[in-house]
């Protein structure tokens, strides 16, 4: 069998590449994939109603930004840039004291920029990233989870 023998899958035409013609292998697209990132909290959770001096904010808001990007490199393998997501971000609380989710915004923000400098996305502008509001869940292990899911740009 040699290569002119190779007919694409879809149609029966020539095959250039993937067992695809010219023509199918441009409406190919692999299947999407979900990732989760798991990874123990790096520091306290980044809270609007928090006033703390601008130093202590800051170090706190580094820490988050590059443990999300130490550990998307890890656990997201081969490293690649995905396409228009959405992000969902569950922080662990040790108590089930009533708390505004929405309060925890800027952790969000700190965790999508090291995900962006993971090289995940060009930028986070919303033709590429699209949030939740963060779910806090009641965990004695402190672990922090990120999922990414691909979403349609339609």
């Amino acid at each position: 069998m040699n290569a002119a023998d190779v007919v694409c899958v879809d149609c029966g035409a020539p095959a250039v590449r993937a067992g695809f013609c010219a023509t199918c292998i441009t409406d190919y697209a692999p299947p999407a994939t979900v990732h989760t990132i798991e990874f123990p909290q790096p520091t306290e959770l980044l809270n609007m109603n928090d006033r703390n001096p601008w130093y202590v904010e800051r170090r706190r808001a580094r820490a988050w930004r590059s443990a999300v990007y130490l550990y998307a490199i890890q656990q997201i393998r081969p490293p690649r840039a995905c396409g228009p997501s959405l992000v969902e971000l569950t922080l662990p609380v040790v108590d089930r004291r009533r708390r505004d989710p929405h309060n925890f915004a800027p952790t969000l923000k700190h965790a999508v920029d090291g995900l962006v400098d993971a090289g995940l996305w060009p930028d986070d502008t919303p033709e590429w990233v699209r949030t939740l509001e963060p779910t806090l869940d009641v965990r004695r292990d402190r672990l922090v989870s990120i999922t990414i899911t691909p979403r349609s740009t339609t």
